[in-house]
Formats: C-alpha cells, structure tokens, sequence
C-alpha cells in the first residue's frame, strides 16, 4: 500500500504543476489582452478584472473585485438605472456604446458564461472605439459639409436665374432706348402719309369728287395716321417726369384709389368689376404720376382683356419685408406661352383693338425699373392674368 501512496503521490504533484502551470498562462493571456474584460457573477457583481481594464480605469486590480459593475463603471448606472448585465439574461449577449471621461469612446460587449442552459457569469469586454467614432464623425461632418454646399449651390443657382431674367428684362428695357428711330420712323410715317394724302386731295379732287369713295379712303387713312401718331406720343409722354411733380414719396393706395376712380365710366360701360384689395403700407419713394401712368396702364390691359366676358379686375396691394406689392389681376383671356417672351417688346401687343399700340407693358417695364422695382406677368390661356409689380420702401 505504502509503494502505491509512493506512486501516486508523483502524480498527484505533477498534476498540480499541470494545473498551476495552466493557471499562470492563463492569466499571462488574460492581462496580456489589450481590450479591458471584466468577469461578473450573474447579479453583476466582479469576479475577475484584467490589467488593461484596471489601467483603463486607473485603479488597482484587487480593488474591484466584489464590486459590482454598476459601482465600476459610472456609465452604466445611466443604462436605464440597472447594470447592464441584467438586460441579457438566458445566455444573450448584447453590446452598447460609452463615453468615457477620458473623452473617448468604448463599446461594451456582454457574453454570457453557460454551464448546459444555465448563465453562470457574464464576461464584458471594453474596445476602443474612438478612432471609429471620430471617422463616422468626420464622415457625417463631410456629409453635411457636402449638403450645406449643395443648398448654397441650389441657391446661387436660383440667384443665377434671377440675374439671367433680371439681365433679360434689362435687354428688353434697353430696346426703349432704341425707341427713338422707332418713334421717329412711326411718326414719319405718318407724316408722308398726311402729306401724301393732301398733295393727293388738291391735285385729284375736285369738290364734286371729294364725297367720292377714293376722298373717302384718303380722309379715314389720315385720320387713322394721326391717331395712331397721336397715341404713341401720348404713351411715351409717361415717361417724361413732369416738373410739377418731382419725384418724393407717395401715397400709393391713394395712387390706386384715384386711377380706379378715373376708370370708373370705361369699367362700367365695359360690365367689367374692379375689385381693390388694399392694405396698409408706409409711403413710397418716386414719382407719384409715373406710377399712376404705370397702375393706369396695367388696369386698362386687365379691362381689354376681360371685355369681351364681363370679367373681373382685383388689384391687391401689400407690404412684403421692404417691399411694396402690387398684383392686378384679371378672369380675361390670358396670353398663349409662345407670346410670354415678347410682351415687354415696344409695339408688340395681343390686343385685337386698332387702339393699343403695344407700349404699355414696355412703357411699364422702364418706369418700374427707373424706380429700382420688378415687374412680372403670369397668365394662363382662358384662365387670366396676373401682373406683380414690386417697388423698394426706401433707396
């Protein structure tokens, strides 16, 4: 019995250096892992830390163990009041992010320690994950680095068209400069016509032949010269400042009021309705008659346009930011898309009476702009029109 003891016991103390020796590489591998890992009870209580936890924290191994993770970690107290671990029971496994006071970020892993189908610890381990956050920070800042240039682009290019259309107004507008050779030539015209006709009714005329129908033809041709000569001079009369009233400021309402008043026998014997729709705003800066030549105009087009059905005229008037708005609107007939670009031409007009010479909306256009203010027509084919006028508060 004696040798057996004898022979047993070798053994016995081999199998312990086994074990010791197997203990010592572990726990070598345990502190030699760079990710902090933290051995719990399943109430979250510490059974085991690690070196790179204890550095992480700055404290000394010996003294966590028997806390619990809670008292650890500050972090996880703000987990919904309850150490993490008990919100993976039955063997899950979970992970979460912290801030560390350090100022970096870690991410939590929870694994669960099962013996069959029974947890009988939890093993958490803690990774650096700042320079990971710090790149899908960077690439979130990029993104809306990229969003924000994208908006500021959309808007440059908006502010672009505007320019463009602004540009485009003013090429139209330029053409008033060139309405000079244009008047002249109209009223030339007119002029050789009426000379013409005259040399004709002394020359070929005879009193018995001048109720003639050739007398006749000659007569309505001069008339129609003179008138048509007559209401181009009239329409560009508007663009003459007149010394009696010097540009200062103005009662705009008032401007409209009193246009509105002075249409009143056209409107009515027209079966047309005038609408004003007039809110307060400060006095204007400019001049007081150019702008009533201008609401005169545009209130004259609407009436043309709405003849014909007894429509309905509404002028509405605001203030907007530093802004005066002016809409005249109309039920009319509206004006077809291919002829849009063209209305603020000098004599281009969609009116089919002999009386419109087509200066309005142009003679509109140069007033508006001398003013530092913006015109814009919006019309829609059997639906109507609307003109928006926009004149600045101050200079």
């Amino acid at each position: 019995m004696a040798d057996e003891k004898e022979q047993q016991h070798p053994k016995g103390e081999k199998l312990n250096e086994v074990l010791q020796r197997a203990k010592a590489e572990w726990e070598a591998a345990f502190d030699a892992i760079s990710e902090g890992i933290v051995v719990t009870e399943t109430d979250g209580r510490i059974r085991r830390v690690n070196r790179a936890m204890a550095e992480l924290l700055g404290r000394d191994v010996r003294s966590m163990v028997g806390l619990t993770c809670c008292e650890l970690f500050a972090h996880h107290r703000a987990h919904d009041n309850a150490c993490p671990v008990l919100h993976y029971p039955n063997g899950k496994q979970g992970a979460f992010e912290v801030f560390f006071p350090d100022y970096r970020y870690y991410e939590d892993a929870i694994h669960p320690i099962c013996r069959g189908s029974r947890t009988q610890g939890f093993v958490i381990t803690v990774r650096d994950v700042t320079r990971e956050q710090l790149a899908t920070q960077e690439r979130r800042h990029t993104y809306l680095q990229m969003e924000e240039a994208a908006r500021k682009r959309k808007l440059a290019e908006e502010a672009l068209r505007n320019i463009q259309g602004e540009l485009l107004r003013a090429d139209r507008a330029a053409t008033v400069g060139n309405l000079a050779a244009v008047i002249l030539q109209e009223i030339q015209r007119g002029v050789n016509l009426v000379r013409d006709g005259l040399e004709l009714l002394a020359t070929k005329c005879t009193p018995a032949e001048a109720a003639g129908d050739s007398c006749t033809r000659v007569l309505d041709d001069l008339r129609g010269a003179a008138g048509r000569t007559g209401r181009v001079l009239e329409k560009l009369a508007r663009l003459r400042i007149d010394a009696r009233d010097e540009p200062g400021t103005f009662d705009l309402n008032r401007v409209i009021e009193e246009v509105a008043s002075d249409l009143e026998k056209p409107l009515a014997e027209s079966g047309v309705t005038l609408r004003l729709q007039l809110k307060e705003i400060p006095p204007l800066p400019g001049n007081r008659s150019q702008i009533g030549a201008v609401l005169n105009s545009l209130i004259l087009n609407a009436l043309e346009a709405t003849r014909a059905d007894k429509g309905t005229i509404t002028v509405v008037s605001r203030k907007e930011r530093q802004c005066a708005r002016i809409e005249v609107r109309d039920s009319g007939r509206g004006i077809e898309a291919v002829h849009m670009p063209q209305i603020f031409n000098p004599f281009f007009t969609t009116h089919p009476s002999a009386n419109s010479v087509g200066l309005g909306l142009t003679i509109c256009l140069a007033i508006v702009q001398g003013h530092h203010g913006h015109i814009e027509v919006e019309s829609e084919p059997s639906v109507g029109t609307t003109v928006h006028v926009t004149l600045p508060l101050s200079d």
